[in-house]
């Protein structure tokens, strides 16, 4: 046998060896890339669950937020009707007859055991009051009376029993009134 012949079958044992080396490196590239691909769709599959909670958070607090959002304007615009309300019927108390007017007077009166002192009423309803107590006409008093003497002032006005004394009671009664609540 020849140098070229034994070189001849050297080089035909290589090419076998590299076919050999080249076909296991392929079958093992293949399995890297399905091991790769599969991994990949996992982290998409991953990724597209997390998007999905996101986006069904996002939106659970968003619906969340607009019940407040209208909530809070309708609370506001509740508010509003009941300061309207409260307001018209502050002013329907000024206007009552002057027999009515006379009785809540008289009612508010008998509760100040004060002996001397002054009385502020509404312009025009001077003689509606049967007191002891001295009485000027002001613009400021819009409805009832303002008592004070050295010691104490009582604001018997209508709008300050309203808004101050009996708000609570008025405000539930006109909320189931206006069907509100």
């Amino acid at each position: 046998m020849s140098l070229q012949d034994i070189l001849k079958k050297i080089l035909e044992k290589a090419q076998q060896e590299a076919k050999a080396i080249e076909a296991e490196t392929a079958d093992k590239k293949k399995a890297i890339e399905q091991q790769y691909k599969s991994k990949e769709k996992e982290a998409h599959q991953a990724l597209e669950v997390k998007t999905n909670e996101a986006l069904e958070s996002i939106d659970r607090k968003t619906q969340s937020m607009a019940r407040r959002e209208a909530s809070k304007l309708t609370g506001a615009a509740k508010k509003d009707l009941i300061d309207s309300v409260l307001a018209t019927f502050i002013d329907h108390l000024s206007q009552l007859d002057d027999k009515t007017y006379k009785q809540i007077v008289s009612k508010l009166l008998e509760q100040i055991t004060e002996q001397d002192g002054a009385l502020q009423v509404s312009k025009g309803k001077k003689s509606l009051f049967d007191t002891q107590f001295e009485i000027k006409e002001s613009e400021d008093v819009k409805g009832g009376f303002i008592f004070s003497n050295k010691q104490v002032e009582i604001d018997n006005t209508f709008e300050s029993l309203v808004l101050s004394q009996f708000r609570p009671q008025l405000e539930i009664y006109f909320s189931e009134q206006l069907k509100l609540v």
